[in-house]
């Protein structure tokens, strides 16, 4: 037996334990010398009992002919000074030529020092947590100015919105003039997608999550995607996908961004000739994996396309704010989309990775955290959309607006007026309240209030409410906001409001939502 291989722990043992070859390396790494080992117990020398119980409970296995050789494992060994060293061990029997039934003259422990090797994996490790912390910290500085972009913006889009829609309400307009004001309409609605993405880097984008199935939602982009496609897309669903905890608008907005991602590098490749393959499986992370998912049960949804791929220095890159390789323009977009995709998977605590070559094509996996695992039942579902028209209300209710934006108030001013409605303004909570009680005082009160939540340097809509509440419970109020994921608006029932209006909204959404308030038939 050469005992004397390089780099290599070489440790032969007796059937009970006995060291009878202990070579150079092996003395080397551990700090026990040769002489000092041969003829000794292994165990007893390196405390295996008290350090490493399951190598004791190998071997012991082992000498009752339970255990069947070879075994590989990896563990750590203590050098005679206290060090930790890594150690991969290959364990073999020691055959001594004999005919019965156990001719083992013992057995051979073959290790190599794996110590650089674990330690640069923690490196790795370490490196790829700071990446993903600084990346994280970055997100969250453009979420702050996106934020008060979209709070902006959302102002902007309900002024030119409800200028728009009032022009179309004088009967008088020539048609021509009308089918120009719709083509504007419908430009601003384009608008607010945009807004809806600046949100989801703010606080505001917190996830409203549901337990639901990720399949329809898939069914769903896939056919927006590709209706007007020749790419061939091909779907692969396990039959007992578990359901996930999501915001579906939020989910859905991260599927179309990669799958217009997908189509986009298909068509600059093989001009709509490739393939997009969506498959969404089970998973179960270990503890260590390569994906450095905590551990516990998973859905990975796998979207593969045959397109350009990415080059190798741009793919750190792929997730950062307004980072794209293509040339920016209104169909294009600006380089958002993987980027709001990378956020909201964040705060759904999920992960977004990419593997890609360029000139092969690329594919992003997304995990997102497993429900309870059940059986695939989908189901056609008839998608009805129906106009509904605008009523004539009594002109007697009065409606106390919040909104400090003076452009804002002012159309919402006119639309209210339009709809039969007597409107009052304030820009400031305080004056709010005060106008609610001196009207209550006056015996004219109001019907309902609509608040914005937020004010610039002022007392915004949730405060206000609260004042109103603890002086008349029975305040109709409506929750005003650009911001449809803060928590006071996705849940305005548990806070005591009665609707809630996420800017800029239609003046059919404001009229229905104050009859169902007021209570309104016909």
């Amino acid at each position: 037996m050469n005992t004397n291989a390089p780099y290599a722990i070489i440790i032969g043992l007796d059937l009970n334990g006995t060291i009878i070859s202990f070579n150079e390396h092996a003395a080397e790494i551990t700090g026990y010398p040769s002489s000092a080992t041969l003829g000794k117990n292994l165990f007893e020398i390196l405390s295996f009992k008290d350090r490493y119980p399951y190598v004791l409970r190998k071997f012991e296995e082992w000498q009752k002919g339970d255990l069947k050789l070879p075994l590989s494992f990896e563990n750590v060994l203590y050098t005679k000074s206290g060090e930790e060293r890594f150690i991969a061990w290959h364990i073999n029997e020691m055959f001594n030529g004999g005919s019965g039934e156990r001719n083992t003259g013992g057995i051979i422990c073959c290790g190599i020092d794996i110590t650089r090797l674990k330690q640069y994996e923690t490196e790795i490790s370490l490196k790829k947590t700071e990446e993903e912390l600084f990346k994280a910290k970055k997100l969250e500085a453009v979420g702050i100015l996106a934020g008060g972009l979209a709070h902006d913006f959302n102002n902007l889009l309900a002024v030119i919105l409800g200028n728009i829609t009032l022009l179309k309400m004088y009967r008088e307009l020539d048609a021509k003039i009308i089918e120009r004001l719709s083509a504007a309409e419908n430009a601003t609605y384009k608008s607010m997608d945009l807004a809806k993405k600046l949100v989801t880097f703010s606080k505001g984008g917190t996830p409203m999550k549901k337990m639901t199935s990720i399949i329809p939602l898939i069914i769903d982009a896939v056919s927006t995607v590709f209706h007007d496609s020749q790419i061939k897309n091909i779907h692969d669903f396990a039959d007992d996908l578990a359901y996930v905890e999501i915001d579906e608008y939020q989910m859905k907005q991260v599927i179309n961004n990669l799958l217009m991602n997908a189509k986009e590098a298909v068509m600059l490749k093989d001009e709509g000739e490739g393939t997009v393959t969506i498959s969404a499986v089970n998973f179960t992370a270990d503890q260590d994996n390569k994906f450095f998912l905590t551990k516990g049960d998973y859905i990975r949804i796998s979207i593969e396309d045959t397109g350009t791929g990415i080059k190798e220095r741009d793919i750190p890159n792929v997730f950062d704010p307004c980072f794209t390789t293509k040339p920016l323009s209104a169909e294009k977009g600006c380089g958002l989309g993987l980027a709001v995709s990378h956020s909201i998977i964040e705060k759904h605590k999920g992960h977004l990775m990419v593997n890609s070559r360029e000139g092969a094509g690329s594919t992003f996996h997304l995990f997102l955290h497993a429900c309870a695992r059940v059986t695939r039942d989908i189901q056609s579902r008839d998608i009805q959309s129906q106009k509904k028209e605008m009523h004539k209300i009594n002109s007697k209710r009065r409606i106390l607006v919040l909104e400090d934006e003076k452009p804002v108030g002012d159309v919402i001013k006119i639309i209210l007026s339009r709809l039969g409605y007597k409107a009052e303004l304030a820009n400031d909570g305080n004056e709010v309240v005060r106008l609610y009680k001196n009207a209550k005082k006056a015996d004219n009160p109001f019907d309902a209030v609509i608040l914005d939540l937020y004010i610039q340097n002022g007392v915004g809509g949730k405060n206000t409410f609260d004042a109103l509440f603890e002086y008349d419970p029975h305040v109709k109020a409506i929750i005003s906001s650009g911001s449809p994921h803060d928590p006071v608006v996705a849940d305005f029932k548990a806070h005591n409001f009665k609707g809630a209006l996420i800017k800029p909204y239609k003046v059919e959404v404001l009229d229905a939502l104050l009859r169902q308030v007021l209570g309104i038939r016909g």
